[in-house]
């Protein structure tokens, strides 16, 4: 009875390491090409706004938080051309459907006061986008 026992376990141990082994359906993680992305900032006078930090929003982070840069997905800031070029390689974006809405939103004090402007652009995978934020005002140099 012994040896039945050890025979049935040893054969469902063989069984078991040979299923693991040959398992090459499990899920892999879905690579993809994400988009890429060039916000310029400028002044009212079209010169570049070097050192400005862009908040960028995935859509469900806007939708449940709004322009609160506390929650921006990332931050990116201005090179001295004035812009920003990021990779939007965030996990999980095209998963529950074909395009993808991003937020950029700079904020700003002018006249004492908080200011914020944004830009909304939706990607469709591996595409590159360009848009522009005018500030309203010439930064002196």
């Amino acid at each position: 009875m012994k040896k039945t026992i050890i025979l049935c376990l040893l054969t469902l141990s063989v069984l078991a390491c040979k299923n693991n082994d040959d398992d090459t359906s499990a899920p892999m993680e879905d690579s993809f090409d994400p988009p890429i992305v060039t916000i310029r900032i400028q002044d009212s006078q079209q010169t570049p706004v070097e050192n400005v930090e862009v908040y960028i929003f995935r859509a469900q982070t806007w939708n449940t938080n709004g322009n609160d840069q506390d929650f921006a997905d990332r931050i990116a800031t201005t090179n001295a051309q004035g812009e920003i070029n990021e990779v939007l390689d965030f996990p999980g974006i095209f998963t529950s459907g074909t395009t993808e809405r991003f937020y950029f939103s700079i904020h700003y004090m002018l006249n004492g006061q908080d200011q914020t402007q944004f830009v909304s652009l939706v990607f469709t995978e591996g595409e590159e986008k360009s848009d522009t934020i005018t500030l309203p005002f010439v930064i002196s140099p």
